[in-house]
């Protein structure tokens, strides 16, 4: 249940600076960079996770990568914007897609373990 705050947080965050609520590059990235080592410190604690149940781990394991992947997208972004580079900006949007997607997988995985 931490984990579940601790991912509340970070994704109210990022949700703050993107999408609708976006204001501006610097906004963004200076959110990013704020954002990252707390994204990178849960990765962390997920990974520590060491469930018996082979589906949970699985589950648990699909977080972890997707995860891995928004980290990985976050400092693509970063650096497209720091860069104004239109390459690593798409590059980055679809390591987010592709974080999201597992993430999805992971909490339909996980379901039958939360109560």
């Amino acid at each position: 249940k931490k984990l579940a705050v601790t991912e509340n947080k970070i994704l109210a965050k990022y949700n703050s600076v993107t999408g609708s609520n976006y204001k501006d590059d610097y906004t963004t990235g200076m959110a990013l960079i704020d954002l990252l080592p707390q994204v990178n410190s849960y990765i962390g604690k997920l990974e520590a996770l060491n469930p018996k149940d082979p589906k949970l781990a699985k589950a648990v394991d699909l977080l972890v990568q997707g995860w891995n992947k928004q980290a990985e997208g976050m400092t693509l972004l970063i650096g497209a914007i720091d860069q104004q580079d239109y390459e690593k900006l798409s590059k980055g949007n679809a390591a987010l897609a592709s974080g999201r997607a597992t993430l999805k997988k992971a909490a339909s995985a996980l379901a039958p373990f939360i109560k």
